[in-house]
């Protein structure tokens, strides 16, 4: 049925209409309300009631409910809720009192009830049920604004969080378009984290950055970890910890229960996204805002077939508002289906822009659009992060003499700081001169997968290091070891530390000491052409719980290798600097640019 039929149909019967005590008590309640409201505002539009499920946060950190947005709007307040039931095609079906632009709402109970199937908002982590408004609209929960938007927004976009189910007995497939953006699939999945630890690790380590690359969540554009319970311990095995995985499928989409028993279990959760618009120009103070605005007045077409065959199809009309948001700890919120005017708020008061859906169209008719693209970005990921191509070198504050570049035979006192189980101590060290050399191939036959720094640092993951050093540095590295560009070459710094202490320390060699060349005006410039890649010791080095570390025995002298990358101009530079660390600003170097 169409608009204009729906009309006719409704003009026909209107003088047989006979409201229902429920549809009475709503009514009279919606005129009590605004006869007791005071000066017109948008506050309490759609009012709170007492049963308010909160919206959980994950890994995220703490919802910030307190954003003071940038453009603030609330719904105005409707001069009288009227509502009628009539009879169309045989199917009762009930015209909701929210305004709903040019359409008339129909409250989702009511839409349910038409349709056989309901469409409910959760909270972004899938822990509860969201609140409908007090006149039957679905308030979607939504990402706070911990962090700013991706400045590749263009093409990563922004999972908006606005998560919803399709729910309802004896579901066979499930079809939805959404006018603008893209609608994915979210789902939670927990594990013992003793149970699984690669995964586990795989999970902490995903970023925008590796998208697409892992062996367990490479097939997603987006994965969460969840600390589900835990029992405080750092590294407790028995600890349940989950991930809230996002797929894109596409603006049109076509799941079955046979694909996706979630579907039929209404345990599969659906949200929106989108990478349209400036979100951050447009809320600079909460660019989530900005996203959220992108669907202000577009629709969502939501069809269900049955076990029997049949068909229903309910289409929802999406409008930007901002939302009373209470904190329930110092961690979690909850959103309140309530429509406030930010700029009203009081002390102590908070609000948070969300989207809510009102149902203007609720039908027992087949998915009224094409399918012909439906899960177009299903077999595809969002293209990784591309990091920036960083400079050669980095220039200090520091300018150095002549006195100050040291050759063979000297040495250099500084203080270390020293951190072991998370305590940090600062302890004296004196440096020896180094031995640099420049190399083809690493030493000892070794090749990417066998350095400390990315077994350790990089958790093996070789392909990652691949991608970001060649983003990053502008070479990679082969099979055999050897890397993939000629304009850089490996160098090693062999150098004696003394621990001139009374106490044992341990050091980190990744951050022991750096090359670095004096410019044109005497001024220092750190080398910045490569990560830290690998050490090896003498004999006499004590043993460190951390991999990546080397004990020093008070009064000990311990001789160490660092493994390095240079660019070949660099390395060709005769005022390459080798740069002990230390807490103190630099006052001398070991000059070094003779040796290769």
């Amino acid at each position: 049925m169409n608009e204009r039929d729906f009309r006719q149909a409704y003009e026909a019967m209107q003088h047989d209409v006979t409201a229902s005590s429920d549809l009475k008590q709503r009514t009279l309640a919606a005129a009590n309300r605004e006869a007791h409201r005071g000066a017109p505002t948008p506050q309490a539009a759609v009012p709170a009631s007492a049963k308010r499920p909160h919206r959980r946060t994950g890994s995220r950190g703490a919802q910030a409910g307190g954003i003071a947005v940038a453009r603030r709007w609330g719904l105005p307040a409707a001069a009288c809720l009227v509502a009628v039931a009539i009879v169309a095609g045989g199917v009762p079906v009930v015209m909701g009192a929210m305004d709903a632009g040019s359409h008339s709402a129909i409250s989702m109970n009511d839409a349910q009830l038409t349709s056989g199937f309901s469409v409910r908002a959760y909270a972004a982590d899938g822990s509860s049920m969201l609140e409908l408004g007090s006149d039957g609209t679905v308030v979607f929960g939504r990402r706070a604004p911990t962090t700013g938007l991706s400045d590749q927004y263009d093409v990563e976009g922004a999972f908006t969080g606005c998560t919803f189910r399709v729910e309802g007995d004896g579901i066979a497939r499930v079809q939805m378009n959404v006018s603008k953006g893209v609608l994915y699939r979210s789902a939670i999945e927990q594990f013992r984290r003793g149970d699984e630890p690669e995964k586990w690790q795989e999970l902490i380590s995903t970023k925008p950055t590796n998208r697409g690359m892992g062996e367990y969540y490479g097939a997603y554009d987006e994965a969460y970890p969840l600390m589900i319970a835990n029992d405080g311990a750092k590294d407790n095995p028995d600890a349940i910890v989950g991930a809230e995985l996002n797929k894109l499928l596409g603006s049109t989409i076509d799941v079955s229960a046979q694909d996706d028993p979630g579907i039929a279990t209404g345990e599969t959760s659906f949200g929106l996204w989108t990478n349209e618009g400036n979100p951050s120009a447009d809320a600079a103070f909460d660019p989530y805002a900005g996203v959220i605005d992108q669907f202000d007045g577009q629709t969502l077409t939501v069809t269900v077939t049955f076990e029997d065959g049949h068909s229903s199809t309910q289409v929802i009309e999406l409008h930007a508002a901002d939302f009373r948001v209470e904190y329930t700890s110092s961690t979690e919120t909850e959103l309140i289906p309530e429509i406030v005017d930010p700029a009203q708020l009081g002390e102590g008061e908070h609000s948070l822009r969300s989207l809510y859906g009102t149902v203007i169209e609720a039908n027992k008719e087949a998915f009224p659009l094409p399918l012909d693209n439906a899960n177009d970005r299903a077999d595809e990921v969002l293209p990784a992060y591309t990091l920036d191509r960083q400079d050669e070198t980095r220039p200090t504050d520091t300018k150095l003499g002549e006195d100050a570049l040291l050759g063979e035979g000297t040495t250099i006192e500084t203080t270390y700081r020293s951190e072991v189980a998370g305590e940090a101590s600062f302890v004296p060290l004196s440096y020896g001169y180094p031995t640099v050399e420049r190399l083809s191939a690493p030493p000892d036959g070794k090749t990417l997968g066998d350095f400390n720094g990315v077994i350790y640092g990089w958790f093996g993951d070789t392909a990652y290091v691949n991608k970001c050093s060649n983003e990053v540095w502008g070479y990679g590295f082969n099979d055999d070891g050897t890397l993939t560009s000629d304009d850089f070459t490996y160098v090693t710094a062999t150098f004696d530390v003394t621990n001139t202490g009374d106490e044992a320390i341990e050091v980190w060699p990744a951050w022991i000491g750096e090359f670095a060349i004096v410019n044109g005006d005497g001024v220092v410039a750190t080398a910045s052409t490569g990560y830290s890649l690998d050490f090896s010791t003498s004999d006499n080095a004590l043993p460190c719980d951390e991999p990546q570390h080397v004990g020093i025995a008070a009064g000990d002298t311990v001789q160490i290798t660092i493994l390095r990358v240079l660019s070949n101009r660099l390395a060709d530079d005769d005022s390459l600097l080798f740069v002990p660390d230390g807490t103190s600003a630099v006052t001398q170097a070991f000059s070094v640019g003779g040796q290769i």
